[in-house]
């Protein structure tokens, strides 16, 4: 068992004034067999009203709404969780989560990477690092050469991509095998942004595997939510009245207790 402290810090620029702001957040870790939410705290400014939800994949919401007019908005929450990968257990998962969605559907090129792997008669966990292992060697890390709406497929043929597309081409080749596959987003630990990864369903429950990193997900990666894939997963949603642009900048921090 492992306990970690978190902040999970972004704030948002408009480029004018803006009003009427109906925000989702996905900043608080998710609590299940594994993972548990020990103690948290969320700050708001502009000060706004808020409640917590649970989506569909049962990852936390903090859902609320801004109605003055403000041309920033900060949400910060900070915390103490628990991950204890001794407590996972099997379950059923969620039908959906075998299927290709937008982002993960395959192309010839994803197909034909699948079918040049020696999966035959190997073990399901001998699979799935083997799986890994193709998505980590199919990709260069290159920050700025995908984007929100990059494909396995686009990705693939680029050759390049940051964590969210090395864990939606992981999410291809492993659906592809039959895994029910999620694609996680949270963090890992260090100074920095969000991460991304993929559990696949095991005989023994969900294991995390990190394509981006070429290693199992372990206790040091902590979810705060998951998905189909990152459509399902963002870190801010929502809507607001007014002509405006609207930037972002994060600060997240996970260290060990």
């Amino acid at each position: 068992m492992t306990e970690w402290e978190f902040q999970f810090k972004t704030a948002l620029e408009f480029s004018a004034p803006v009003t009427q702001q109906v925000f989702s957040l996905h900043c608080l870790p998710m609590t299940d067999a594994v993972q548990r939410l020990e103690a948290f705290g969320i700050q708001l400014d502009p000060a706004a009203g808020y409640e917590l939800r649970r989506d569909g994949f049962d990852s936390w919401v903090v859902c609320g709404s801004c109605h003055e007019a403000h041309t920033r908005f900060v949400y910060t929450a900070h915390g103490i969780a628990r991950v204890d990968l001794a407590r996972r257990t099997p379950e059923a998962p969620n039908p959906v989560l075998r299927h290709p969605t937008a982002l993960t559907e395959p192309d010839e090129a994803v197909c034909a990477l699948w079918r040049s792997l020696p999966l035959e008669g190997k073990s399901l966990r001998a699979q799935a690092e083997l799986l890994n292992h193709a998505a980590a060697g199919a990709l260069r890390y290159t920050p700025g050469a995908t984007g929100n709406q990059t494909t396995a497929s686009a990705a693939l043929a680029l050759g390049q991509g940051v964590c969210q597309d090395y864990a939606h081409l992981l999410l291809a080749l492993a659906r592809q095998s039959g895994f029910a596959a999620r694609y996680c987003m949270g963090l890992i630990p260090g100074e920095g942004a969000t991460h991304a990864w993929v559990e696949l369903a095991l005989p023994e429950g969900w294991c995390g595997f990190d394509p981006t990193q070429d290693a199992e997900a372990g206790e040091d990666h902590l979810r705060f939510a998951v998905g189909r894939d990152a459509a399902d997963c963002p870190a801010e949603r929502g809507v607001f009245r007014g002509n405006a642009s609207q930037t972002m900048q994060v600060e997240m921090l996970l260290r060990q207790r």
